[in-house]
């Protein structure tokens, strides 16, 4: 057994058993034997490595995610406040929800046209991946899934308008 071990077993043997947080605060924080205490766990000889250890590109990536996520959800969430402050669609049960399906369908199936193709899907007949093809045109998987949204979001501005 590990020194730490011996410790952990006196003290159970004069205090009975030991909650899980306690045997856990001892483990990683013990001033002699604990696992913090005795070793620097992070960088590329600890066991955790962090994406910046390794490269600065993942906090680049991460950057641009998230500026794309602003800049596609600014015109939405713009659209959506003029309706909750500017029309009172509060007063209408279903009308922002539905804004909200219907600007993301839509917003989903327009940034299709510019992605990769898909792979399971492309062939010499029909090079841009489409899943469903009508000749030259066609709609990818991306805009067929964004559909059900659409329309959930027609149905509850159409409901939302009849109350």
């Amino acid at each position: 057994m590990t020194a730490l071990g011996d410790i952990l077993a006196r003290r159970i043997a004069l205090e009975g058993p030991m909650r899980l947080d306690h045997y856990m605060v001892e483990c990683l924080l013990h001033p002699d034997h604990g696992y913090y205490a005795t070793r620097d766990p992070f960088g590329r000889a600890g066991d955790f490595i962090t994406a910046p250890e390794i490269s600065q590109m993942f906090g680049e990536m991460l950057g641009l995610c998230l500026a794309q996520v602003w800049l596609e959800g600014l015109l939405l969430g713009a659209i959506l406040v003029a309706l909750v402050w500017g029309a009172g669609a509060l007063r209408r049960p279903g009308t922002v929800f539905g804004v909200f399906l219907i600007g993301y369908g839509l917003a989903r199936g327009f940034v299709e046209f510019f992605r990769q193709p898909d792979a399971q899907f492309q062939g010499p007949g029909n090079p841009l991946g489409y899943a469903l093809q009508f000749g030259d045109y066609g709609l990818t998987m991306g805009q067929i899934l964004s559909l059900p949204m659409i329309l959930a979001g027609l149905i509850l501005v159409l409901r939302a308008r009849r109350a």
